[in-house]
């Protein structure tokens, strides 16, 4: 399930990074990153899809987008590149996910703390 839609993504949230094109693809992965994050709390409770909630999907999409964007451009791996001596470090992809992972965390952690409701990972 999408959590926000494209209208709330510009006109709300503000964001200007993701063509409308893209959105469905974008904010699904967004959504799926925010289920993971809520231990699937908000799948089948339309009601607890808050404001806060719509944002944070917003705020992880633009991640998903520009790793999307930059997975185009560094497609070998390649995390740098000095001409001069000529060396090349290169990235596993594990890493590059791992730091796309860390980077929705923190911008889906803006809008919904770790001490949100949704989030906490205890028994209630």
């Amino acid at each position: 399930m999408i959590y926000a839609d494209y209208e709330f993504y510009t006109a709300t949230y503000g964001g200007d990074q993701i063509k409308e094109a893209d959105w469905t693809k974008t904010a699904r992965e967004a959504s799926a990153y925010l289920d993971q994050l809520t231990f699937g709390r908000l799948q089948g409770h339309p009601e607890r899809v808050t404001e806060e909630v719509k944002m944070a999907v917003c705020a992880a999409a633009d991640v998903v987008g520009r790793y999307g964007a930059a997975a185009v451009i560094s497609a070998s791996g390649i995390a740098s590149e000095s001409v001069g001596g000529q060396s090349v470090t290169y990235r596993s992809s594990s890493e590059q996910a791992s730091g796309k992972g860390v980077e929705i965390n923190q911008a889906v952690s803006l809008y919904l703390p770790l001490s949100h409701p949704l989030r906490y990972a205890g028994v209630c």
